[in-house]
């Protein structure tokens, strides 16, 4: 009797546990603790509850994968014969409570994939059975502590992806146990402790994206010979690869991508007959490619892009018959892509970009690449014709020839690759195919109509002169629906802007400049809602800009110089908030500049030179603070700069100056005189040429009569206006305004040189910039 209510007061116990963690869950999408967990029926029958035969005790809770929001109850701890814990893809959140301690049965404790928060609890270094603990994608932090080394039973540990930080304690070398260890993702620093790597039972180590420098243990798979996972890639880990590598037979994965190693590949990494992924890049490796790289047969990644790795492409790659990437961007390699490497049926990408390989692609059409997703092969000295066999490959949606040799037609058969998102092969010496009356591939290219960027810029398109073609944007171009991106600039492309490209509703950045287009820019410009970048510059365009084009609200580059286009500018334009750079520069535009411009608060570059513009500066213009270049020479504009705006021109000033005196640009003292005359017409108002400068006296020298002590009554009041959040002192006004009579003293030999002018102005920009708070 005494035994049986033992254990219906132990089961009672239980049951509350279970019903105090139901009550702390405030989600639960599917409502099946809502509807099953209650009294009505026994608590070991509950959803994801396992108990124990004899006892009727709860060994297991199952609930990952189940939506659950809440915190974890503290009454879990009353769980005692509990022995595994299986919270994983929830959304639990808070700290994890300290009578996890309690548990002194537990095994596994995995609440992966949650949100968490808080640092783990030193109790639970009391559960001196744990196995298993699986804590990875939460909110934790605070340091690791090296108690955790005394839980010898511990045979996975993944803590990644969270906010640890500190080191790693050698005292985990102490789990001589233990198979996976796992700390990608976290804020943690130092040393890889070697302790770890005495491990003989590691299988996989994780210790990724994090900030761990020293280098690795040469002997590193003298213990660790069973290892199958490495991966320490985005730390800043430097030495060499291990010598002994080779030892590491069974590794199926090796990561040490972006670190600071170097040295050379080792050449007996090919001895790793089961490697399937491989990373190597961002790294400082020299030397050239193992050929011993082609014995690893189940090699499925190779990448060792963005090195120093020269020389050929090994022919004994081709053999690897199971390869889906090879990846050798930013590197230094030469000489041909081996031929057969195009035969490897299984590659998915290949990306080569920015080398000195040369010579030509396979022409035969006996290559195939059935399962190509991507293909890079830009900025190198590849030459001869686009490949016809490419247009087989169905699954490409990503081709990038751009800035090689490549002469011939663009093959019209690419638009039989329906699955391409992006096209680009500008910067070569392509041409339309023989007889063709206007570029044919763009109308063989709508029948991709996934894709999203085309971009066939500078190539110069010499055959269509000698043909005497005409070398027009066909109108089939407006069925690329998909298309984000298009760049035609360069290619000496005639005729007029087809309507058909304001069909193109999702384009966000359009360049066609630098060609000889001529007519008007199309009114429909305006259906294009998403264009965020225009180019048009260098044409022969006219007639006056389309109204529709100043409601494009996302529009944030704006290029439309060097052509002859006339017209007025409205008085209102949508695009106020994200105007970056606008150059209307070269054209006859005619009447006054919107007041509306001061109103772009991002503008950083306006050119408006080279027009028939009227009337004043707007004052608006002193409320760009962030403008960097402003250009409005040669127009029929008069009147004043804005007075806030003259201390943005001083920072424009400051950064030409630092420019043309680095490269001695600026270098008579005549320069100086001019600039410091400058300096006093803005600050002061008047000009050299004032009906008050007559006889002895000069601008200099009634300025000079004022220094210092009534300075303030011959400068512009106006100029101590508080706005843009910046506070202008009599102080820096001083320092101004003596800079500029130094620049302009009688004796060129007084006068500062270029130098001290940048010095001096520095030291003004920064007082503004403290005034103004950045």
């Amino acid at each position: 009797m005494i035994c049986l209510a033992f254990s219906f007061s132990s089961n009672l116990t239980d049951q509350s546990a279970l019903l105090a963690f139901r009550n702390e869950i405030t989600t639960d999408p599917n409502n099946i603790l809502a509807s099953n967990w209650n009294t009505t029926t026994n608590f070991c029958n509950w959803v994801g509850v396992s108990c124990s035969r004899r006892r009727q005790r709860v060994r297991a809770l199952e609930l990952g994968h189940m939506g659950l929001q809440g915190t974890i109850s503290p009454y879990v701890g009353n769980l005692s014969f509990l022995v595994r814990l299986n919270l994983r893809n929830n959304s639990f959140h808070g700290p994890l409570t300290h009578e996890i301690g309690r548990l002194g049965r537990l095994k596994e404790l995995i609440l992966e994939d949650n949100k968490m928060e808080g640092i783990i609890p030193p109790t639970i270094y009391h559960c001196r059975k744990l196995q298993v603990i699986s804590l990875h994608s939460n909110n934790l932090s605070g340091h690791i502590s090296k108690e955790l080394g005394t839980l010898s039973k511990l045979r996975i540990l993944q803590l990644g992806r969270n906010n640890f930080m500190g080191t790693i304690p050698s005292s985990l070398g102490n789990l001589s146990i233990l198979q996976e260890f796992g700390l990608v993702d976290t804020a943690m620093s130092g040393s890889i402790p070697w302790t770890i790597f005495n491990i003989s039972s590691l299988f996989v180590i994780n210790l990724a994206n994090n900030s761990f420098s020293g280098s690795l243990p040469m002997d590193i798979c003298q213990v660790c010979s069973r290892l199958q996972r490495l991966s320490l890639y985005f730390n800043y880990l430097g030495g060499q690869i291990p010598s002994l590598l080779s030892n590491c037979s069974e590794l199926t994965k090796l990561s040490l991508a972006y670190n600071r190693l170097e040295g050379s590949i080792p050449r007996d990494i090919g001895s790793l007959r089961k490697l399937e992924i491989l990373y190597l890049g961002g790294n400082n490796f020299e030397g050239t490619l193992p050929p011993s790289l082609g014995n690893i047969s189940s090699l499925l990644q190779l990448a060792i892009e963005m090195n120093y790795i020269r020389g050929k492409i090994p022919p004994e790659l081709a053999r690897l018959s199971n390869l889906m990437w090879l990846v050798f961007n930013d590197n230094n390699l030469t000489g041909v892509i081996p031929e057969q490497i195009f035969n490897i049926s299984s590659l998915q990408r290949i990306h080569m970009i920015f080398n000195s390989l040369d010579g030509n692609l396979p022409a035969t059409t006996s290559f195939w690449l059935p399962n190509l997703e991507r293909l890079t092969l830009g900025f190198n000295r590849l030459s001869g014709n686009i490949p016809y066999f490419l247009s087989n490959s169905s699954k490409l949606s990503v081709l990038s020839l751009e800035y090689n040799l490549f002469s011939g037609p663009i093959p019209t058969s690419l638009g039989n690759l329906q699955l391409l998102i992006g096209l680009d092969v500008s910067g070569n010496r392509l041409k339309t195919e023989n007889g063709s009356p206007e570029l044919s591939f763009l109308t063989a290219l709508t029948w991709c109509r996934l894709l999203e960027t085309l971009i066939f810029d500078n190539n110069p398109m010499d055959e269509l002169t000698k043909n005497n073609v005409r070398g027009s944007i066909p109108s089939s171009v407006g069925a690329l629906k998909s298309l984000q991106r298009l760049y035609l600039d360069g290619n000496k492309l005639e005729g007029l802007i087809p309507q058909e490209l304001c069909q193109l509703s999702q384009v966000g950045e359009l360049s066609l400049q630098s060609n000889v287009l001529l007519g008007p820019i199309p009114a429909c410009i305006g259906n294009l809602r998403h264009l965020q970048k225009l180019d048009l510059s260098s044409n022969n365009l006219n007639s006056s800009i389309p109204m529709s084009l100043w409601t494009l609200e996302y529009l944030w580059f704006l290029n439309l110089s060097t052509n002859s286009l006339g017209g007025y500018m409205p008085s209102q334009m949508r695009m106020s908030n994200v105007m970056n750079k606008m150059d209307l520069s070269r054209n006859q535009i005619e009447g006054i500049i919107p007041s509306t411009i001061g109103s772009f608060k991002v503008l950083i570059a306006l050119n408006l030179s080279r027009n028939s513009f009227q009337g004043l500066i707007p004052e608006s213009f002193g409320d760009l603070v962030g403008l960097e270049f402003m250009d409005l020479s040669y127009n029929n504009i008069s009147g004043t700069i804005p007075r806030l705006w003259i201390f943005t021109w001083l920072f424009v000033q400051h950064e030409c100056l630092t420019e043309y005196g680095s490269e001695g640009r600026v270098s008579t003292k005549g320069d100086i005189y001019s600039y410091g005359i400058m300096l006093l017409e803005m600050f002061t108002r008047k000009k050299p040429t004032d009906e008050m400068f007559t006889g002895e006296l000069s601008l200099r020298q009634w300025v000079s009569a004022s220094f210092p002590s009534k300075l303030m009554e011959v400068v512009d009041g106006g100029l101590f206006t508080t706005r843009g959040g910046m506070t202008i002192t009599q102080g820096i006004i001083l320092a101004i305004m003596e800079l500029g009579m130094e620049c302009c003293k009688e004796s060129p030999e007084e006068r500062c040189d270029i130098k001290e002018v940048v010095v001096k102005l520095n030291k003004t920009k920064m007082q503004l910039l403290q005034n103004r708070g950045d």
